[in-house]
């Protein structure tokens, strides 16, 4: 079971260029060369992102790293808060994976 497919910070950048261009389209007050500098920017910003993730220790600062979240039937509520997942999104998630009693769990890792 997935809970993201993307890192964090790809998925922020997701949000952030689809924020600027509805934004530079819909807005009377941001013309379209702003709109454009500022994509730019997102973009030369993510390019040296990827430069940087050659380095482990970058690495680690921008991927999540795998958290075991429930071994077996048994919810580790701790592993839960460090990765800011509530007991709501782990149910869901069991339910959209046809996952009904959490004796059936092996483990979840986020």
């Amino acid at each position: 079971m997935k809970f993201l497919q993307n890192v964090k910070f790809d998925f922020t950048m997701t949000v952030a260029v689809g924020f600027m261009i509805t934004t530079t389209i819909l807005s009377n007050s941001v013309s379209l060369l702003e709109g454009a500098v500022g994509l730019l920017f997102l973009y030369v910003f993510q390019l040296t992102v990827v430069f940087l993730r050659r380095y482990t220790w970058f690495r680690k600062v921008i991927d999540n790293q795998p958290t075991l979240i429930m071994d077996g039937d048994h919810i580790l509520r701790e592993n839960m808060k460090a990765v800011s997942i509530t007991e709501g999104d782990l149910r869901s998630k069991l339910r959209e994976s046809n996952v009904f009693k959490l004796l059936e769990v092996k483990a979840v890792i986020f």
